[in-house]
C-alpha cells in the first residue's frame, strides 16, 4: 500500500511520483492543509546504505548486461520501498 497521506490531516497530501522524490531534506506541502511533511531521515539513510552496498557488490560482476539488470532491479526495489515509507511531520 502506498502511504502518501498527510500526517497532519490524514488526507492524500501528495502524488505517488512526488513521494518518490520526497526525502528528509526535501519536504512536501499537503494539498489539503498546507503543512509540510517528509519521510524519516533514518529510514531514508538505511535505504541509501543498502543500495550503495549492493552497488559496490555488483561492480565486481564482469558481465555488463547482468550488472545492469541487478542495478535496475535494485532501483525498482528502492522506488517501491520509498513509496511505502511513512511520512512524518516537519
Amino acid at each position: 500500500m502506498i502511504k502518501k497521506s498527510c500526517p497532519y490531516c490524514g488526507g492524500v497530501g501528495i502524488s505517488a511520483i512526488r513521494k518518490l522524490f520526497l526525502g528528509p531534506g526535501i519536504p512536501a506541502r499537503c494539498r489539503k492543509c498546507g503543512n509540510k511533511f517528509s519521510v524519516s531521515y533514518r529510514l531514508s539513510l538505511l535505504i541509501f546504505i543498502a543500495f550503495f552496498m549492493v552497488y559496490i557488490g555488483v561492480t565486481n560482476i564482469d558481465i555488463p548486461i547482468l550488472r545492469n539488470i541487478v542495478i535496475f532491479v535494485c532501483l525498482v526495489m528502492v522506488a517501491v520501498i520509498q513509496l511505502m515509507l511513512p511520512t512524518e511531520k516537519r
